[in-house]
């Protein structure tokens, strides 16, 4: 009987032991993963309004986990709501709101940092995330509610200073192709002239985010 027992035990233990192995790992972890604002072609013009329209442009950017190693700045312009006929549209090229997308699937959690260099006349950005957005226009109606934003202040100097938002995510949020990120400028009377500067070592603007990857997946 003893040995019988203590036979027991033992292929109870080794069956636990083979059995831990297996469920190991089931649980998706969190990673970190950083996207970097481009323009078209990791490069165009110079001028982030002319690429954003090249090619039939929608007015969205590309960004990607690539950083930039370029040595001149992208720029992209965009005004207060006196010069700027829309603030309620997402990926429409004539509100000329900096805006990017990249590809990712899986889900993000706790909050999204963006990072980018602007100057500015005295007034605030608004910064936004929206997911699996097409490239239609999407305005007024179909204007997408955000999942995230956060407003802070731009830099008032004729130089590039950096800018910080965080936008905190009350839940976890699925992304199923893409996400895009969109900067406007304060909606006030008084024009506001903004410059955002991005796709160049000196100006590595861009987004960091913590994702849960899909199953099977490493990275979102």
């Amino acid at each position: 009987m003893k040995r019988s027992t203590l036979a027991l035990v033992g292929i109870a233990a080794l069956a636990g032991g083979i059995a831990q192995p297996a469920f190991a790992g089931t649980s998706a972890k969190p990673v970190t993963g950083t996207f970097f604002f481009h323009s078209v072609n990791n490069g165009g013009t110079g001028n982030g309004n002319v690429n954003a329209l090249a090619g039939g442009g929608t007015g969205t950017l590309p960004m990607d986990a690539t950083k930039p190693t370029g040595t001149s700045d992208q720029e992209y312009g965009t005004f207060g709501a006196a010069n700027n006929p829309n603030h309620k549209c997402v990926g429409n090229s004539l509100t000329m709101h900096p805006t990017w997308t990249g590809t990712a699937a899986g889900t993000l959690t706790n909050q999204v940092t963006v990072e980018f260099y602007a100057r500015s006349t005295p007034g605030n950005a608004t910064v936004q995330l929206f997911t699996d957005i097409s490239d239609e226009v999407l305005c007024n109606a179909g204007f997408p509610s955000a999942v995230g934003e956060a407003t802070v202040a731009l830099p008032v100097s004729p130089s590039f200073g950096k800018v910080t938002a965080v936008l905190k995510l009350s839940k976890p949020v699925l992304v199923k192709s893409g996400f895009t990120i969109m900067i406007t400028t304060e909606d006030v009377a008084t024009p506001q002239a903004s410059d955002i500067a991005f796709d160049s070592s000196a100006s590595p603007s861009g987004v960091t985010f913590t994702c849960l990857p899909n199953k099977g997946k490493k990275t979102c």
